[in-house]
């Protein structure tokens, strides 16, 4: 029996600042993410499939706490193998979905 190595990544991106017009951008960033579907749509599921090493991927908005502190895109995935080819197929496979985000 062969043992795949699995890798999890947690990716955390601050939005460009806290300022009242974090609110709108959370909204927007929102909309997008929900376009891409959860559960996957059928496209969505098949380039998952297609790269093969996913297990799981979650996209999620995380809101402004203070003044001080922006609104985050937090990602989370568990993959076969090591994370960055992974992420490397995702851009290639999926990049023009996750553009707009």
């Amino acid at each position: 029996m062969s043992h795949v190595k699995q890798s999890f990544a947690s990716i955390c991106i601050p939005f460009s600042s806290a300022s009242e017009w974090s609110a709108i951008r959370v909204r927007e960033i929102r909309e997008l993410v929900c376009r891409l579907g959860n559960p996957a749509d059928a496209a969505m599921k098949a380039a998952l499939d297609e790269i093969g090493t996913i297990h799981f991927l979650s996209i999620n908005i995380i809101p402004a706490q203070n003044a001080k502190l922006p609104p985050h895109l937090f990602i989370e995935i568990t993959v076969d193998g090591g994370v960055e080819n992974t992420i490397r197929a995702l851009g290639d496979k999926l990049g023009d979905a996750f553009f707009p985000i």
